[in-house]
C-alpha cells in the first residue's frame, strides 16, 4: 500500500521546477530550430545555431549561479567572522591580581599562574 505525502519537500519541489524549466527550454529550442528551417535555413545550420544558443543560455545560467554561490559564501564567511569577533569582545580578560597562591603572595593571572618575577630561594 502506497502512502501519499501531501506536502512535497523543498528539494523535490525545486527538482520539479528545474525539470519544468529544462523541458520549457528544450521546447523553445525546438521551436527556434523549426522556425529557422521554415525560413529557409539548411537543417544542419539551424540545428548548429540552435545548439550554440542553448549552450550560451546554459553557460549564462551557470555563470550567474557561480557568482550567486560566491556571494552567499562571502556573506556566510563575513557573518562567521563577525560572530567570532563579537564573542572575542564579550570575553574580557580579568586583570592580574595580587593575592596568595601556590607560590606565595604575588601577582597571579586568572588561571592561577604567578606572573611577577620572584626567586623561591630569596629569603625576606
Amino acid at each position: 500500500m502506497a502512502t501519499s505525502q501531501p506536502n512535497a519537500s523543498l528539494s523535490r519541489r525545486a527538482g520539479r521546477a528545474t525539470a519544468r524549466a529544462w523541458r520549457w527550454l528544450l521546447f523553445r529550442n525546438k521551436q527556434f530550430t523549426e522556425r529557422l528551417i521554415a525560413a529557409g535555413a539548411p537543417a544542419g545550420l539551424a540545428k548548429g545555431v540552435s545548439a550554440c544558443v542553448l549552450l550560451l543560455v546554459v553557460g549564462v545560467l551557470l555563470y550567474a549561479a557561480f557568482w550567486f554561490a560566491a556571494a552567499v559564501l562571502i556573506l556566510a564567511l563575513g557573518f562567521g567572522f563577525a560572530a567570532n569577533a563579537a564573542d572575542a569582545l564579550e570575553e574580557e580578560d580579568e586583570p592580574p591580581q595580587w593575592r596568595n597562591g601556590l607560590l606565595g603572595f604575588g601577582l597571579y593571572d586568572k588561571d592561577g599562574v604567578r606572573i611577577d618575577p620572584y626567586d623561591p630561594n630569596e629569603l625576606e
